[in-house]
């Protein structure tokens, strides 16, 4: 579920940066920064979709999520780290996107740690579900 909420929470933050962007670099820096938060989306997707697939009992696996979710969300949490050092708390919107990112990092963290804790246990879940549903076609 946690992944869920941070895929949505990803996908919001990464437009809500895009619907306010300024180009304030020069064009050249303006692209590169749009590219991020496309990227910033995507990944929002993919945790989305990876959260889905748990909470379904349709992941062949946990260990994947679980070992990306923590990697991102060191690097989210580290982002917004730094941004909470800076001084551009200039305008509200940027200063709501730094709390998604300190959120949306220790609540991969958070959830990577469990999943990888829980790793077998989900996995007992799965291969007795499996079996269910495959009683009941028979």
């Amino acid at each position: 579920m946690i992944w869920i909420i941070t895929g949505v929470l990803f996908v919001s933050s990464g437009a809500l940066t895009l619907a306010f962007e300024d180009n304030a670099g020069g064009e050249a820096n303006a692209a590169g920064v749009r590219a991020g938060k496309f990227l910033r989306i995507v990944i929002g997707i993919v945790f989305f979709k990876a959260g889905l697939q748990t909470t379904r009992g349709t992941a062949k696996d946990t260990k994947g999520n679980n070992i990306g979710s923590i990697i991102f969300g060191v690097l989210v949490a580290g982002v917004g780290i730094i941004a909470l050092m800076g001084e551009a708390f200039a305008e509200i919107w940027f200063f709501v996107v730094l709390v998604i990112n300190l959120l949306s990092g220790v609540a991969l963290i958070a959830a990577g740690t469990l999943a990888l804790v829980g790793r077998v246990p989900y996995r007992q879940w799965q291969n007795y579900h499996k079996g269910r549903r495959a009683s009941r076609t028979d």
